[in-house]
């Protein structure tokens, strides 16, 4: 139930004075520079003047004057300046007790699952060391950690032309966050946002956790993502230990429509007792086992161009790359950031309860030209009866000839077969290196067809006998799927994840 306390004011700020020495040219500290900024940004997210204010008297003998405690009680959110200075402040540390202990008084700490009270990161600390009242809070990051020298260096706060985007990057996130609370408690914020622009979330995202180096575009699809009306998870700190950790993880993928997951250049921390599997890897392994629900997906993506930092991260990616069990329900994307975000608007819009579509009536089935020597036939018996009953897609089929194998094929056919199909599938089991190389070839030809469309997805299925060629085989422009024990169709799932939505797209293009 929300709150019906009326709250006078809407943000407290608690901060070090110390941490307000440090003057710009214009003569403002830090903490001036903060307030006056945050309050522009929360007031164009609330459409009403927010009342904020702070302490600016430096802290006497007298703890906590009656006139300061009735101002807290009747605030509605605290924002915490976090720094070393902060924690070895007991007025500071009495600040937020005191706002805690008074919340208890009007309706308490939480709201929905988020809480009254927000840490600003000025400057890194120990996270065992944060106050309990908010040790497992997410926290909002105001600096960033030098590749070279692995220092710490505060963002810089500049403002007007140069301003520095990832400080306000900052401020933006943490003034939804807090807009999010004042709607949910404060009966003055609710009464501003009647008939205004503010609605329940369309639904909930799982951002998964990603190292420092793509911090930056995470927080990015995090701000559109909301500004979108989204909710966002994790909304707070997950736990440093395994299993731990991924229960948590579980419990978030298990709220959310759709999953993203950002892979970088470096491996990311490694949660105590998780058997050297770090953060990264693991959010992936808990969301692919959510893959068989058709109300939830998933999104891997690689920046172009990325280089591996470390041994662990080249062989995690590797596996991303080729691993079905890793795909698993998934679709792989290595494109610019702005392609992403494209895929996950398309995602989301696809259908708003997060479900797959249902087929559209007089749609066509996907048609999928299966290439391969008639001395796999056996083998993708299976493989193709999968495509037809149970995906309902129109497999094309090689001319196969009596004699002399796949190499002498009509050529018209096969020609026609790559021109009419939506996506091909090369299966390379049974049959010599020689045949392998002509029909990988052939995807060249696809440039010079006079396709209508281009192709919603190509990939080699390899299966066994295991060999090195096969062991060393890689494509950068098609899925390689390496299967060498009996057919799976969790192997396929990323290749009709991408036939899909091609389909999808098309769809959306006729409408």
């Amino acid at each position: 139930m929300p709150s019906t306390h009326t709250f006078v004011d809407d943000v407290f700020i608690s901060y070090r004075h110390l941490d307000n020495k440090d003057l710009d040219e214009h003569g403002k500290g830090w903490i001036d520079n903060f307030h006056e900024r945050f309050e522009n940004v929360l007031l164009g997210k609330l459409g009403y003047e927010p009342r904020i204010w702070r302490d600016t008297r430096l802290p006497g003998n007298a703890y906590f004057a009656d006139v300061l405690e009735e101002r807290i009680r009747n605030t509605a959110v605290v924002i915490s300046v976090l720094s070393p200075g902060y924690l070895m402040s007991d007025w500071c540390m009495g600040e937020l007790r005191e706002f805690c202990r008074l919340a208890e008084q009007t309706g308490g700490l939480r709201a929905g699952n988020n809480m009254r009270i927000f840490k600003a990161v000025k400057f890194p600390t120990e996270p065992e060391e944060h106050p309990p009242e908010f040790r497992k809070q997410l926290g909002y990051e105001f600096y960033e950690i030098d590749k070279m020298t692995r220092r710490p260096t505060e963002f810089a706060q500049a403002g007007g032309r140069d301003r520095a985007q990832r400080y306000w990057s900052k401020l933006d996130e943490l003034a939804w966050d807090v807009r999010q609370v004042l709607y949910a408690i404060n009966p003055r914020a609710r009464a501003a946002a009647a008939g205004s622009v503010f609605t329940p979330p369309k639904g909930t995202i799982y951002l998964a956790e990603t190292t420092r180096d793509l911090a930056a575009q995470r927080d990015k699809i995090k701000r559109e993502l909301q500004d979108h009306g989204y909710g966002i998870l994790p909304d707070k700190e997950l736990p440093a230990f395994s299993p731990s950790y991924e229960e948590a993880v579980s419990e978030c993928v298990g709220r959310a429509k759709l999953s993203v997951h950002l892979i970088g250049e470096n491996y990311g921390l490694i949660p105590e007792g998780a058997g050297g599997r770090s953060i990264v890897r693991l959010q992936n392994e808990v969301a692919a086992r959510r893959c068989c629900d058709d109300a939830f997906s998933r999104l891997l993506w690689l920046p172009v161009g990325l280089t591996p930092h470390e041994p662990e991260q080249e062989q995690f990616i590797e596996h991303l790359k080729k691993d079905s069990e890793m795909q698993r329900g998934a679709e792989l994307l290595q494109t610019p950031l702005e392609e992403l975000k494209s895929h996950i608007q398309k995602r989301l819009s696809s259908n708003g309860n997060g479900k797959k579509p249902e087929p559209v009536p007089g749609q066509s089935p996907p048609k999928i030209y299966l290439i391969f020597d008639k001395r796999d036939i056996r083998g993708v018996i299976p493989l193709s009866k999968y495509l037809t009953a149970e995906k309902k897609c129109e497999v094309l089929l090689p001319p196969l000839d009596d004699e002399g194998g796949g190499e002498a094929q009509p050529f018209d056919i096969h020609n026609e077969n790559l021109k009419e199909c939506d996506a091909v599938l090369i299966y390379y089991g049974q049959a010599n290196q020689g045949w392998f190389e002509f029909k990988r070839r052939d995807l060249k030809k696809l440039v010079g067809l006079d396709r209508k469309s281009p192709l919603a997805a190509a990939a080699f299925y390899v299966a066994s006998p295991e060999t090195m060629h096969k062991e060393m085989f890689d494509n950068p422009d098609a899925l390689v799927i390496k299967n060498f024990a009996d057919f799976s169709p969790a192997a396929l799932e990323p290749f009709l994840a991408r036939v899909a939505v091609a389909a999808k797209g098309a769809v959306h293009a006729g409408n």
